[in-house]
């Protein structure tokens, strides 16, 4: 039987080239000049936003609805993290990291938070982490930066909204020192814009899964 689960789980992890990745989680966020919400990332702060899986397959890219301060632009790079939960909860720094990228710089817009503009989302590739997930995970889309604290370094977008506006997770935010490596919920009004994009195995796959089973189970009778 090692033979049949090495063999499925390669299948699970393995992304057919040209396989376009599928919209599963969306909360995207139509920005009101009016109501300025945004969540600053820098050296003093992290920021967290849970989300459910809807579709089963490889998560292989996020998009986030983050910014730079026209007044002082971050100059250095933007991690971001997908790290497990614990009853909801973002898990600290010393368990096993999910899947992470990197955000140059210069390739997260430059956007002023008080005038009207058009939504964007900057695109994070996951794809070489290899993060297989099933419908119901819950997981956390974390950033964080060394942007000095006297900046708001990255601005991750929010909108208020009565009751939240993402009704499959919430956000979080850590504040050093006072909060340590713990993450605390924000108001409940204020999700974060990001979407999440999974990768389906090919239904090919799926049924040759089911046949390596049958093949299995024939075998231990």
């Amino acid at each position: 039987m090692r033979l049949f689960t090495a063999a499925a789980a390669s299948l699970l992890l393995l992304s057919p080239a040209g396989r376009a990745a599928t919209l599963d989680q969306s909360h995207v966020i139509q920005p009101d000049p009016n109501v300025a919400g945004y969540a600053g990332v820098n050296e003093a702060g992290d920021r967290a936003q849970t989300f459910t899986v809807g579709l089963g397959g490889r998560l292989d890219r996020v998009d986030l609805q983050v910014f730079r301060d026209p007044a002082a632009p971050a100059q250095v790079p933007l991690r971001v993290e997908i790290r497990s939960t614990s009853s909801g909860v973002p898990a600290p720094d010393d368990a096993p990291l999910l899947a992470s990228g990197v955000l140059a710089p210069e390739s997260v817009p430059i956007k002023n938070n008080a005038v009207p503009q058009p939504v964007v989302l900057t695109a994070v590739d996951l794809s070489a982490s290899n993060l297989v997930v099933s419908p119901g995970d819950v997981l956390a889309i974390v950033l964080r930066s060394s942007a000095p604290s006297g900046t708001l370094g990255y601005g991750w977008q929010f909108q208020p909204v009565a009751g939240g506006g993402y009704g499959a997770g919430i956000s979080f935010e850590r504040v050093r020192p006072v909060d340590g490596d713990t993450f605390r919920a924000r108001h409940p009004e204020t999700d974060l814009g990001f979407q999440t994009y999974v990768t389906v195995p090919e239904p090919a796959a799926g049924a040759l899964l089911l046949v390596m089973a049958t093949v299995g189970r024939r075998r231990r009778r």
